[in-house]
């Protein structure tokens, strides 16, 4: 069966999101939330199923999710970048998946 297999974000990207992304219904009591504050884009994947997310920062921030490497194994396979911008829109900030990291879980990495 052909499928879509998002890798997803790096263990960093979303300690990152975890830790400066708004947040959403947010209990006053215990501080449990529904989610994280975002807007759904353009998504990817083998039927337009994986979708990718812009994140609301606490600072006035955003944050976007990206395709960074998609390899074929009885369908795409997509790793996640993360770009951090500031209020002002300049980027300062990028999360990527390290080339061993893809390496140890495709056998190679071609580009």
């Amino acid at each position: 069966m052909r499928c879509s297999q998002p890798i997803g974000l790096t263990k960093e990207a979303n300690e990152f999101l975890e830790a400066n992304a708004k947040r959403t219904n947010e209990c006053p009591n215990c501080h449990r939330y529904d989610d994280l504050e975002k807007v759904e884009t353009t998504p990817s994947g083998m039927y337009g199923d994986v979708p990718h997310f812009i994140y609301t920062l606490k600072d006035g921030g955003r944050a976007s999710s990206f395709v960074q490497y998609c390899e074929w194994s009885s369908g795409p396979m997509e790793w996640f970048g993360l770009t951090v911008f500031d209020k002002d829109g300049k980027q300062i900030n990028q999360f990527l998946w390290a080339k061993e990291d893809i390496e140890e879980m495709v056998g190679r990495y071609p580009f």
